[in-house]
């Protein structure tokens, strides 16, 4: 009884041990990912805010030209 028993402990030490090197593994993937979601996150946010003022810049200088070509004060 106490071989099958150290048989049985030592397939489930194989597989913990299997189970933790999978988990490192998906960690440093996860890491990787992360990296990179950062990278494409702040040049979303930068382009977005250049977008933003540039637009917001184009409809200013749209309106004033509007307004003196009609005679609006």
């Amino acid at each position: 009884m106490s071989d099958e028993l150290n048989r049985a402990l030592g397939r489930i030490e194989g597989k913990m041990d299997l189970l933790l090197d999978k988990e490192k593994e998906q960690d440093k993937k996860l890491e990787g990912i992360d990296a990179r979601l950062r990278t494409v996150e702040t040049k979303s946010a930068v382009y977005g805010t250049v977008g933003g003022t540039l637009a917001g810049v184009g409809v200013s200088l749209i309106v004033g030209t509007l307004k003196s070509k009609l005679g609006i004060p």
